[in-house]
């Protein structure tokens, strides 16, 4: 496997690829038996007010990818885009692809998981140590992570792949940041509560470097194509 073909997919026809489609922003899940006799489960559309064309992951066949498509669908509700959200889980599913891997495979130590996995190939692309020269920003690269540990936590919180001490895809620790404010204004800032700021980190994080290397790296055309 080269990292061209975790961008571009397979050979001929993607195995992945993003389209757009209309989607309802709020889906019920309902079952139905199919003219086999078999029970199906479908998703009606209950209001054209709640449809909106989004970008979708899909196989070769046409297939919407699960639990993927969910998670930009649900976020599509909070945010106007989900555009970057939608080529950081295409680029991570396409890895998964072409690694043999599923999104499951995640143990009682992290750092054995695809999720910590994913993340050195993706600093293989900052640093430029694979085979096909493959270049990626640092921000994107960072970016395209903090999506998919979200998309994680997302499924912790719905119920598709719940943590426990044998399930970790990541360690979290709690950061406090100082607030910077103007002493000649806020003269007694050091009386608040709130003088600092306390955010949710993970450790997978630490593997990117601070700064990039070669600070001409090419954003790769493949990652963006439809």
């Amino acid at each position: 496997m080269t990292s061209d073909e975790v961008v571009r997919g397979t050979r001929g026809n993607d195995a992945y690829v993003l389209t757009t489609l209309k989607c309802d922003l709020y889906p019920e899940l309902k079952v139905r038996v199919n003219d086999d006799g078999e029970i199906e489960p479908y998703a009606p559309s209950r209001s054209k007010n709640k449809e909106k064309e989004l970008l979708q992951i899909v196989t070769a066949e046409g297939k919407l990818v699960y639990p993927q498509n969910l998670y930009l669908t649900i976020c599509a509700r909070k945010t106007q885009s989900i555009g970057t959200r939608a080529q950081a889980l295409l680029m991570f599913t396409r890895w998964l692809e072409l690694t043999g891997k599923s999104y499951r495979d995640i143990f009682a130590d992290p750092s054995d998981g695809v999720g910590h996995e994913f993340a050195d190939f993706l600093v293989r692309c900052v640093i430029g140590e694979h085979d096909e020269g493959l270049n990626l920003a640092l921000s994107t690269a960072k970016t395209y992570m903090r999506f998919v540990i979200d998309f994680y936590k997302w499924m912790n919180r719905e119920g598709v792949l719940v943590w426990s001490h044998k399930v970790r895809p990541f360690e979290f620790t709690l950061k406090r940041i100082p607030r910077k404010s103007n002493k000649n204004v806020d003269m007694l800032s050091h009386t608040k509560r709130n003088h600092e700021i306390v955010v949710q980190t993970s450790s997978v994080m630490n593997k990117f470097p601070r700064f990039a290397k070669n600070s001409t790296t090419q954003e790769v055309e493949a990652i963006t194509r439809v």
